[in-house]
């Protein structure tokens, strides 16, 4: 009995865990993570995410980015001072410019090691770059002339190098993106590179390429369709109604055990068997007809 009572309660639990949302959402991401429709690409992009990196191409800067700016910034540092002129440079451009002039001006969609080992070729270029962003906070900005009050740094784990990062500095995300230290929303972003950066991890000091951006390319997850909300509430008095019948079934279980085996069993007397049917030999048999005839 115990052991249906048991069972019983354990399909009633896992009904109750594929009912919440929250155990189901992997399964919605699966499609996200196929291809470019998952990142929400426009139509009419030039680059898509079946292209290869983009080969470095000298042209002209975007209008008002400041070549002189550029020299000032120096790879494999903390961020200094003196890059804050350039710095604000670039996101004045982008906070001005329009995101699709953005777009269509990308040399196109280029590697984590491209940047990394290529930094001064790449170094106010416009590219592109796809991956999962992990993590997502704001940033109050320093006092500027652009007039730009805050941002936010993005830690973006691109699709080519997934252990290594990419940070984006977004001057707006797109309406409805979740900020958090436990992210994973596929995005693409279109943005100036700035420079290697050197930040201190968990166990000693590393660098990533650095990216600022107006906004990136995301779509928001579709909540999945619930039927009934009362329903998983109603599951959730599963568990105690579970361990009320477990326990009132092992005290039943006892209960019979405990009376079968103190109560003393009744002695049933053994009952005499007697043959009545007994055949006599034939001497008997002959005494017995003299006595008769006598």
């Amino acid at each position: 009995m115990l052991f249906l009572v048991l069972s019983l309660g354990l399909v009633l639990i896992l009904m109750c865990e594929a009912a919440k949302e929250k155990n189901w959402r992997w399964f919605a991401d699966l499609d996200k993570n196929k291809g470019p429709q998952g990142v929400g690409f426009l139509p009419g992009d030039k680059e898509n995410a079946e292209m290869e990196p983009a080969p470095v191409v000298q042209r002209e800067p975007f209008p008002g980015v400041d070549e002189k700016l550029l020299e000032t910034i120096t790879d494999n540092t903390r961020f200094r001072n003196e890059e804050n002129s350039a710095w604000f440079n670039l996101l004045g451009v982008l906070h001005r410019a329009d995101e699709s002039e953005l777009r269509k001006s990308s040399i196109g969609r280029v590697s984590w090691l491209q940047l990394n080992d290529q930094s001064d070729e790449y170094r106010g270029e416009l590219v592109t770059v796809k991956g999962t962003v992990r993590r997502a906070h704001r940033l109050d900005a320093p006092k500027n002339d652009e007039g730009i009050e805050a941002y936010y740094q993005l830690w973006l784990q691109p699709d080519d190098n997934p252990k290594q990062p990419i940070v984006v500095y977004c001057l707006q995300p797109p309406e409805a993106f979740p900020t958090g230290m436990e992210l994973r929303e596929p995005a693409r972003v279109v943005g100036f590179y700035f420079k290697r950066w050197l930040y201190k991890g968990k166990e000693d000091l590393q660098t990533a390429p650095v990216l600022l951006a107006k906004t990136i390319d995301w779509q928001e997850k579709p909540p999945l369709p619930v039927t009934d909300k009362k329903f998983p509430d109603a599951l959730n008095s599963i568990y105690v109604l579970v361990a009320v019948a477990a326990l009132l079934s092992l005290l039943a279980i006892l209960y019979i055990m405990f009376y079968t085996r103190s109560r003393p069993r009744d002695e049933i007397p053994e009952k005499m068997y007697l043959n009545f049917d007994v055949q006599l030999n034939s001497e008997e048999e002959s005494e017995q007809e003299q006595e008769k005839n006598e």
